[in-house]
């Protein structure tokens, strides 16, 4: 691409980032983040969104919050959909516990919560009906 003239923008790059990290290329995926920092562009909330996704659904949960507190530092504003991908992630890694503690994080953020977040937060709890009421203000009666 850069040999025929052509600079990839932040949009490229989160889609290659994406592809790598579905593909758990990490080294790839870092070698990326600098080739766009060296380029002038800074990583948005897309690319940490994307970062934070990818970290979530492959189980490396560290990751995902060293991007959330990145994204914070770089003075980036958080999102719902960063937030539900997060909470989704623990939620399928039946985590519920952390999958709460995100939402309390989100909430923490001034974010409202979506359909999806509160979803996925009910998917977290399971089966257990009193889990849920206890911890869950959308489902206690």
């Amino acid at each position: 691409m850069q040999e025929k003239g052509f600079s990839p923008c932040a949009t490229t790059y989160n889609i290659l980032i994406n592809s790598y990290g579905v593909h758990e290329r990490w080294d790839d995926v870092k070698i990326l983040l600098g080739k766009m920092q060296s380029q002038g562009l800074v990583p948005n909330v897309v690319t940490y969104t994307t970062l934070i996704d990818i970290y979530g659904r492959l189980g490396r949960f560290n990751d995902a919050m060293d991007c959330l507190g990145d994204m914070k530092i770089s003075g980036l504003k958080t999102s719902s959909t960063m937030y539900n991908a997060l909470i989704n992630a623990y939620a399928q890694r039946g985590l519920p516990e952390q999958a709460l503690n995100a939402f309390r994080l989100m909430r923490g953020d001034g974010l409202k919560p979506s359909l999806l977040a509160l979803n996925s937060l009910i998917n977290a709890f399971g089966e257990d009906k009193r889990d849920a009421e206890k911890h869950l203000p959308c489902c206690s009666t």
